[in-house]
């Protein structure tokens, strides 16, 4: 199930990047189109909505932002499928900017064990102590840089993760032909998680 779920997410990326979103910084800067520059809360919210409008019967449940049992904690997207329902925790890995220059602060979004860096690896123990009756999964999307190989950030990853929690095989699936000129292309990881 969440092999698909991985695949339906790479497909929605692709087809929100077709149609040219723009991303504006804080400063009102304006980037050049594309999912790449777009902050990763936007872009799981048009993802989540895609996937929505794309396969209603199965995806009607998937929803953005849903707070944690017992908590003020929000949970990036939990869907309500059958015969499980999942809470789901996205993280990027964007190695430079809009520019083509390293901008890098993946390493910490993914790797920082230190719950107030909320990164993938923090999110793995959060998920896995939350109350909520579903399966847990970390999902982590990257745009590839040669420089910075995704595969090596993500074994780091899962080379860490296991000292925290269980995590289920890897589900990996390729968004190509992106239109921005420095992200044009990514991929979508994801793992189950339990303690």
């Amino acid at each position: 199930m969440l092999d698909g779920f991985v695949a339906d997410f790479a497909a929605a990326m692709r087809a929100v990047d077709a149609t040219g979103p723009v991303a504006q910084g804080r400063s009102g800067r304006v980037y050049r189109p594309g999912i790449g520059p777009l902050p990763e809360r936007d872009l799981v919210e048009l993802t989540r909505a895609r996937m929505a409008a794309s396969h209603s019967a199965l995806y009607s449940g998937l929803a953005a932002q849903v707070t944690y049992p017992g908590s003020r904690q929000k949970c990036d997207l939990h869907w309500s499928a059958q015969p499980a329902s999942w809470a789901i925790e996205v993280k990027m890995i964007r190695v430079r900017g809009d520019n083509g220059k390293l901008a890098d602060l993946s390493v910490q979004d993914v790797l920082s064990p230190y719950e107030s860096d909320h990164s993938a690896l923090s999110d793995c123990t959060k998920l896995a102590q939350a109350n909520f009756d579903a399966r847990r999964a970390v999902l982590i999307y990257g745009f590839e840089d040669q420089e910075r190989p995704l595969d090596v950030l993500v074994e780091a990853f899962e080379a860490l993760a296991v000292h925290y929690v269980r995590l289920g095989p890897r589900a990996v699936a390729h968004v190509p032909a992106l239109i921005h000129p420095v992200f044009s292309r990514a991929r979508v990881f994801a793992w189950e998680v339990s303690a």
